[in-house]
């Protein structure tokens, strides 16, 4: 940030010299009989004893000594008499070690002219190497930041201009030439022509200008203020010349159209207060609400610390720059040293600050086309035809270094897009039509704190503004910060496990990290309309949903191919550039929300509060397109995102039982091999785990040790297998067309009756190759149509993985009663009896108001307080309890165990083992009790006896424990309950009863509903 907005004052104070510079140029000079006429630029320093910097004859009104006159915050020594009265500027050594009639005046930060001969005349300007061993008689000038001229000989006239290279070593009687002063003639007594307007003054000869130089330049420039947005900038843009031999100037290609850009004030001073802009004279009335502010050093010194950067040692003060009115000042220089680490300001691979040469290899610069002398002609909205000579410039990112190639020899004519600032291109003075109807915005703050929360994240502190970006026009701009300042709760931005805003330490381990692959220079191929080729050496990337950060694993070392879909955005593939050619004839719609925020609301959804976007996809294509971003706050419910029992947006863990799960399997580290046209080999590592249909949830249970090899078929796109890259050499002459669904976007599925459900999606029309499998042609035909099919059970579920709907529970079949025996005269032959059946318990609700065993079903309890306060009751009552089916899921000897233990933590025990831990414990914290040694060692014994079962042993102890304690989903009023009855067997002596207790998924907890009596 320091070295972007030092660079732009830097160059417009730089660009308003050169167009100063440029209108006096264009006037013809005229000469002068007795001395040569010397001009200065703007902001120049003038040359001895003058007043203007006009008719200036050299070395003169200096007694015996040299007259010298400083540059920038300089204070001149004048007239001195024997040579002792130097004056020193702000900073500046004093001239010591000078010779008889030496007069040393030095400007900023400049040492001194030491060693000087006699009679030397030295202007140095601001941070200028002064004129060391000039030979007598140098007459020199210097302009800002520029380089004195050493090792010139007698005679030599030099002016310099700002930032210019001063003219050493120049041969006698020659005029250094730069881009603010340009001197029409030359001294008559050291050359052999005495040029004025390109005629010798001596002898006649007229300068045929061969050997010229041109550049751009303006006339009649005026600046009109527009108040606090800028001035209006304008100029006839010219072209000026100057003979490098004779040193005559002049102007031709004089444009008849004036040209005109809307440009910011330039404010120059050192204080507040100094708020004129030196333009246009717009006087600044802005209150410096929105500041931003970094550090400089004075009297700085760098020391090199390696690549990484080097230490700044100067006395410090502040630079303050205010966003809104672009007026930049500086604070008190202080007293006390300090240093600092800073990067390294590579120019040609060599740091300018402390001399450090640039190591870096440059592997991941970035690069842009531009033009040297180039010519823009406006084309209308389109963009501008800029015309001149290309050449590369480069950026890099890891070292921050800029640098360019040789501009071509060849010109060229290019079409670009503008350049847009305030409304106008800065190349062509375009003014931009865009109605701007698809805009981009962002919520940024300025001023902007930052104090670490911890992993959570950081709180933001300053004045908040919206920016836009509009993709059709390619113009940024943001809105005036708000009066008020705010905080914010904002996630890390890590790289390199650092957040880049505040510091803070990421402590992440990256498990659920997911990896993908770019290619570095990456070359394509083989482009259709949906995919391209790619090749190049894939970079390995590792992105970390859970600290939102990006991790670079390494790059092939070998170059690799892959068929890859296009990936459009605003009309273009992101990655080879091909331009979409779609029509978006089949589009759905949806809305997510940026610069969210999420809270945790229950069990299934939390809430979503940020700027609602509404977005239009392309069925055909894919491509997504930005409709709209609502500028106030909205709120909406969303699902949770459940990973690793935790949803990470919201953070609430997840308190699903499961029940509605299915086992999937796939491959990690895949590679393909045996490649023909039959197929491929895939090698890969076996993965299995769960997907809960209730939650959402999915996790992984194993992963093979060792690869396994499995043969498949090629999975063509585009005629190349989308796994291996083989190139399908099929003729696809004998194909199939049917009509399908085609699955996009987040379908809900609903049941429609016991066999069937349906859903709502587009439908398109799929061109099959019998022979090779590909899908040839796929067309989206319609949308918003309604889907209906048959319910599937896979693995002999016993709901719709789909859907969700359940098989209804099968109701026993009525024994018919028995006919009697006919009767005959043959004796009836004795049988045995049979045990009589129990008797199947009769079960009635009790009312909600009731009390059982201290509690009722319409206080509507949590399940464990629910069974502490029954235990407690029927402990009370002297009864023994047996919980119904639990046989089916634990074995003998854990039953034997499980009914030795007191009422209480039979019930407590049981919970936990079969998924209800977490409650248990929440409530035996709660009261401060536990469970028993013995409870909590059957508990340990059988949970490890579960976690020990293979795939198929856990699969049949799952399918017993769900059927014997079965949990239900409802939908009533089209909202869905889930429900879990546990039923237990009260003895009291001899007398037996049944009690269901039936407990409801209320906000995440379960809670007492219902309660039935069986006898």
């Amino acid at each position: 940030m320091k070295m972007e907005w030092g660079k732009r004052i830097l160059a417009m104070l730089l660009a308003l010299c050169v167009l100063a510079g440029c209108a006096v140029f264009a006037e013809e000079l005229t000469p002068v009989a007795s001395a040569p006429v010397e001009t200065a630029a703007a902001g120049g320093t003038a040359g001895v004893d003058a007043t203007t910097a006009a008719d200036e004859t050299a070395g003169t009104d200096s007694t015996t000594g040299t007259d010298s006159t400083t540059g920038t915050d300089g204070t001149a020594g004048t007239d001195g008499t024997t040579g002792t009265d130097a004056t020193t500027g702000t900073d500046g050594t004093t001239g010591t070690d000078e010779a008889t009639g030496v007069n040393a005046t030095t400007g900023t930060d400049e040492t001194t002219g030491t060693d000087e001969a006699t009679g030397v005349n030295e202007t140095t300007g601001a941070d200028g190497t002064d004129g060391t061993d000039e030979t007598s008689g140098t007459n020199e000038t210097t302009g800002a930041d520029g380089t004195d001229g050493t090792d010139e000989t007698s005679g030599t006239n030099e002016t310099t201009g700002a930032d210019g290279t001063d003219g050493a070593d120049e041969a006698d009687g020659t005029m250094a030439r730069f881009a603010l002063v340009r001197s029409t003639t030359v001294d008559p007594d050291s050359c052999a022509h005495a040029f004025v307007n390109g005629v010798c003054q001596k002898c006649g000869y007229e300068c045929t200008h061969e050997n010229a130089e041109s550049w751009e330049a303006g006339l009649d420039l005026k600046w009109e203020s527009k108040g606090k947005d800028g001035h209006l900038h304008s100029f006839y843009p010219c072209v000026n010349h100057q003979c490098l031999d004779c040193g005559h100037e002049w102007v031709s290609d004089i444009s008849s159209v004036r040209f005109e850009s809307l440009n910011s004030h330039v404010y120059v001073g050192g204080v507040r207060e100094s708020s004129v802009c030196i333009e246009c004279g717009y006087e600044n009335v802005c209150a410096n609400e929105h500041v931003e502010t970094w550090t400089n050093y004075e009297d700085a010194t760098y020391t090199p610390n390696g690549q990484e950067g080097h230490i700044i040692s100067g006395y410090p003060y502040e630079v303050f720059y205010c966003v809104d009115c672009e007026q930049t000042w500086f604070g008190e220089t202080s007293t006390e040293k300090l240093e600092e680490m800073t990067i390294h300001h590579f120019i040609d691979g060599v740091c300018e600050d402390c001399g450090f040469k640039n190591a870096c290899a440059h592997a991941n610069a970035d690069s842009r086309t531009e033009y040297a002398n180039a010519e823009y002609t406006d084309n209308g909205q389109e963009g501008h035809t800029v015309s001149g000579y290309p050449f590369e410039e480069y950026y890099c990112p890891e070292c921050d270094q800029n640098w360019s190639d040789a501009p071509s020899a060849e010109k060229v004519e290019v079409l670009v897009s503008h350049n847009y600032f305030n409304g106008v291109c800065e190349d062509c003075g375009h003014k931009n039509t865009c109605t701007h109807e698809n805009l981009d915005s962002w919520i940024g703050h300025m001023n902007a704190e930052h104090t670490a929360n911890g992993q959570e994240g950081h709180i933001v502190s300053g004045y908040p503004f919206v920016g836009y970006y509009c993709p059709d026009c390619d113009e940024d701009w943001c809105d005036e910060p708000s009066a008020e300042k705010e905080e914010v709760l904002q996630p890390h931005y890590f790289e390199n496990g650092v957040c880049e805003a505040c510091g803070y330490k990421n402590t992440c381990t990256h498990e659920n990290g997911d990896e993908y692959i770019e290619y570095n220079n990456a070359a394509y191929s083989d482009i259709t309309e949906r995919t391209h080729t790619v090749r190049g050496y894939a970079t390995h990337y590792l992105y970390c949903p859970d600290c939102d950060e990006t991790v670079e694993l390494g790059t092939d070392a070998e170059l690799t191919v892959a068929v890859r879909e296009h990936n459009f955005w605003k009309g273009f593939c992101q990655e080879c550039g091909y331009k979409n050619t779609c029509t978006h004839a089949f589009t759905w719609t949806d809305t997510d929300y940026e610069d969210v925020q999420y809270a945790q609301l229950n069990a299934q959804e939390h809430t979503v509060s940020g700027y609602k976007c509404t977005w239009t996809h392309c069925l055909e294509c894919h491509e997504s397109i930005l409709n709209e971003r609502e500028k106030q706050i909205s709120s909406t419910t969303e699902r949770h995102m459940f990973e690793n029992g935790v949803c990470v947006l919201c953070g609430y863990k997840n308190s699903c039982d499961h029940s509605k799960k299915t086992l999937w399997y796939g491959y990690e580290d895949v590679v393909c091999s045996n490649i023909d046209a039959d197929g491929h080999d895939e090698t890969g590592y076996k993965v299995t785990g769960y997907q809960c249909h209730s939650c959402g949830e999915s996790w992984q249970v194993s992963r093979a040790d060792k690869p396994e090899t499995v043969r498949r078929e090629h999975d063509f796109m585009d005629g190349v297998c989308m796994m291996c890259g083989y190139r399908n050499s099929c003729a696809h002459e004998n194909t199939s067309v049917e009509e399908r669904p085609y699955y996009v976007g987040d379908i809900k599925i609903t049941p429609v009756d016991e066999s069937t459900h349906s859903w709502t999606g587009p439908k398109c029309r799929a061109t099959t190759c019998d022979d090779c499998g590909e899908v040839i042609d796929l067309k989206v035909i319609a949308v918003d149509v309604k889907f209906t099919e048959a319910h599937w059970f896979f693995e002999d579920l016993d709901f719709c993985p789909d859907c969700g709907y359940e098989k209804p529970t099968a109701k026993p079949t009525a024994t018919s009663a028995p006919t009697m025996p006919a009767v005959t005269d043959e004796p009836i032959a004795t049988v045995a009896p049979t045990a009589v059946p129990t008797a199947e318990p009769v079960y009635e609700e009790v009312a909600a108001s009731e009390v059982v065993h201290g509690v009722k079903a319409e206080d509507e309890t949590p399940m464990v307080e629910t069974v502490l306060a029954v235990a407690e009751a029927i402990e009370g009552e002297s009864a023994s309890i047996g919980i119904v089916n639990v046989e089916k899921v634990i074995l003998p000897e854990e039953k034997a165990a499980l009914d030795a233990l007191p009422v209480r933590e039979q019930l407590l025990t049981f919970l936990s083992v079969i998924g209800f831990e977490e409650q248990v414990n929440a409530a035996m914290a709660a009261d401060a009790d536990g469970l028993s040694a013995e409870a909590v060692a059957l508990k340990e014994q059988i949970q490890s006896r579960i976690a020990a079962m293979d795939e198929a042993a856990y699969a049949e102890f799952e399918a017993a424990l769900l059927e014997s304690f079965p949990q239900e989903t409802i939908e009533i009023d089209g909202v869905e309950y889930s429900f879990f009855v546990l039923e237990l067997e009260v003895r009291t002596g001899d007398e037996v009863r049944y009690e269901r207790y039936g407990f409801r998924m209320e906000d995440g907890a379960w809670i007492f509903t219902r309660l039935e009596i069986g006898k």
